[in-house]
């Protein structure tokens, strides 16, 4: 770790001082190769090499603006922008890499090679900074400091990779379950010594809130038969054999029973295009099947990402060319469970009442919707008696606004250009305008991502929300739909006004309160006594093992008497409460984490070694495993 920052200082300080030096020697070349005839650009760029810094950038942009494949002023702005803009300066010193001059391009690629390194380009630094030492061999020493730095980097990132994917881990999860039916699935942990064992916890003061009829076992079995459907967010802690845990949300999903949720379909019309929705319910990715259709209709399901595609949505589609009564027998399955409806459908060879805009209606807000025809063109005229508050014009428009929730039923009768005329009961739902029912404070955790939509009763859909008043914690909003999303970044009670309006402009208002709590890293332990018991948590474990690694990078004999009083206190903080063979074993497992850390260090400086010219690579595997550098011949610092 040592080598790794000092590297990055040495890196950092060369960086300074060419920015002004290497710029001024190559504005001063510019002075002793051109002639006077074109000295222009060559005169800007000396006058720029000696200006302060933000004055010179302007100076060569502009010159590049006038001149953009002036090399010369590609090298130097990339030089100037090394320290405030990487990216910016890679890009320029790529340019002037082309440089005819070989000592100015080996230049080029030296400051192309700390760019690329400021830049985070761990690999192409090597190789910028390979191609400057082939072009001028006073830059070896650099090329070989670059390398060193860059293994020790990647062999800390993997290092510190390593330890992230043997912390203990409890993956937020899905587990679908079906209403009715028995339930085996189970809970997964990662990472840690092992040994899990599973409970449900909650928050302070509250009971942890498990579905109707299902249980979760220590060994994270969960098992039972669940009653009732819905999406229930479960709070599970897992606990390894070293007493470390983790905590992580299972939200257990009831599916309803299979069903088929579609009571009748529309009526059809011989020459006329038809639709009817199909929908199914406690079902997965579901595949529709209609038997006893007639001539002209087929089945279809909604292609994923267009607007009539919906979870357990289909639709009879078509143009039907015969008409009478069809007895259909629909099936929806998803290769596990299956629904089957029977239904009948109706095919006139004249007219019938399209309802597609009649939508449902709101208590005590205006109402707009119109009664259509399928058949023939023609002048259909329409007669309904009003009711509830709504009625219906000679042209099917429907106004008006429903005095209560309920249905309304209009008795209207259609006649045809031809005299003809059908009798149409149309049945107009209507709700109670929208309420938002929350009550109770909506608990959230910093730092942990959210989404909670808001329980709203009532109100026609399409529902949108939006903030009246008051504000929502740092990190937090409230989308259009109604739900709550973002990661909170502070902890407290916050308080605001939600204003929801439906398809007819009904709104309601309602003051909703937030409590963010802090974010725990330990949570309250199953067992508090078993727990005070264990002589190490999982973080001080991964404290030990830096530690050892530490000693390791610096190149310490870990059989110093310093080092082994520390692995003896270590040993015997272990020992605490165990019998001999089982700190044994704790022993021989410990020796052999360091065996395997030991190998995965050599393969990964192998991996990248290879990658690298034929170059002394036994000292540079020296150098990044064994942790002290061996003695070369004019290795200067930069």
């Amino acid at each position: 770790m040592r080598l790794f920052r000092a590297a990055t200082k040495r890196l950092a300080d060369s960086a300074r001082s060419l920015s002004v030096g290497s710029m001024r020697r190559l504005g001063a070349l510019a002075c002793c190769l051109l002639s006077a005839s074109a000295a222009d650009p060559w005169t800007v760029l000396a006058e720029a090499s000696v200006q302060p810094a933000e004055t010179a950038r302007k100076s060569y942009e502009a010159l590049l603006v006038d001149r953009p494949g002036f090399l010369p002023a590609h090298f130097n702005l990339g030089t100037l922008l090394i320290p405030s803009d990487a990216a910016k300066a890679v890009s320029h010193l790529e340019q002037a890499t082309r440089i005819p001059d070989p000592d100015q391009a080996a230049e080029a690629w030296h400051n192309l090679a700390l760019a690329r390194w400021q830049a985070g380009q761990l690999e192409g630094a090597v190789a910028a900074m390979t191609e400057a030492a082939r072009g001028n061999p006073a830059f070896n020493a650099a090329r070989d400091e670059i390398r060193r730095a860059a293994l020790a980097r990647l062999d800390e990132a993997r290092r510190k990779a390593e330890a992230e994917a043997l912390k203990l881990k409890l993956p937020d999860a899905t587990i679908e379950a079906h209403q009715g039916e028995a339930l085996k699935a189970k809970v997964a942990a990662t990472g840690g010594a092992g040994g899990y064992r599973f409970a449900a916890t909650a928050g302070p003061g509250e009971q942890p809130k498990l579905p109707p009829g299902l249980a979760l076992g220590s060994d994270g079995a969960l098992t039972g038969t669940p009653g009732e459907p819905g999406k229930y967010p479960l709070k599970v802690m897992v606990q390894d054999s070293a007493g470390g845990n983790a905590t992580g949300t299972v939200t257990v999903a009831v599916l309803p029973p299979p069903a088929i949720l579609t009571e009748r379909l529309d009526e059809a019309v011989t020459g006329q295009p038809y639709r009817a929705e199909l929908r199914a319910a406690g079902l997965g990715a579901v595949r529709w099947r209609v038997d006893g259709l007639p001539a002209g209709l087929a089945v279809e399901t909604p292609a994923a990402g267009s607007k009539r595609a919906a979870p357990g949505v289909g639709a009879i589609a078509g143009t039907p060319t015969v008409a009478g009564v069809f007895a259909l027998t629909i099936t929806a399955e998803d290769g596990k469970r299956k629904a089957e409806k029977k239904l009948d459908l109706v095919v006139s060879d004249s007219f019938t009442a399209d309802t597609a805009n009649v939508f449902p209606a709101t208590a005590w807000a205006a109402y707009v919707g119109k009664l259509g025809v399928r058949g023939p063109a023609g002048d259909y005229r329409f007669q309904a008696a009003s009711t509830g508050g709504l009625a219906m014009g000679a042209d099917g428009a429907i106004a008006g606004t429903p005095k209560e929730a309920g249905t309304v039923t209009l008795s209207a009768t259609i006649t045809a250009p031809d005299g003809r005329s059908r009798r149409c009961d149309l049945a107009i739902t209507v709700n109670a305008p929208p309420v938002i029912d929350e009550s109770e404070p909506i608990a959230l955790q910093q730092g942990k991502p959210a989404q909670r939509p808001l329980k709203i009763q009532g109100g026609t859909p399409p529902l949108t929300c939006a903030l009246a008043g008051g504000a929502l914690p740092n990190g937090v909003r409230l989308d259009p739909d109604g739900a709550l999303r973002g990661v909170p970044g502070e902890v407290g009670s916050f308080k605001a006004t939600v204003k929801v309006t439906d398809r007819w402009k009904s709104t309601a208002q309602h003051q909703i309160e937030l409590k963010v709590d802090p974010a725990s890293e330990q949570p309250p332990q199953p067992d508090q006594q078993q727990d005070q018991q264990k002589p190490d948590t999982a973080d001080q474990q991964d404290q030990k093992q830096d530690g050892k690694d530490d000693q390791k990078q610096d190149g310490k004999d870990d059989q110093k008497p310093g080092g082994k009083d520390d692995q003896k206190q270590a040993k015997d903080d272990q020992k605490q409460g165990k019998d001999e063979k089982s700190g044994k074993e704790g022993k021989d497992g410990k020796e052999g984490e360091q065996q395997q850390a030991a190998a995965m260090s050599a393969a990964a400086a192998d991996r990248f070694l290879d990658q690298l010219p034929e170059e002394d690579k036994a000292a540079l595997r020296h150098l990044l495993i064994g942790g002290s550098p061996p003695p070369k011949p004019n290795d200067q610092p930069w």
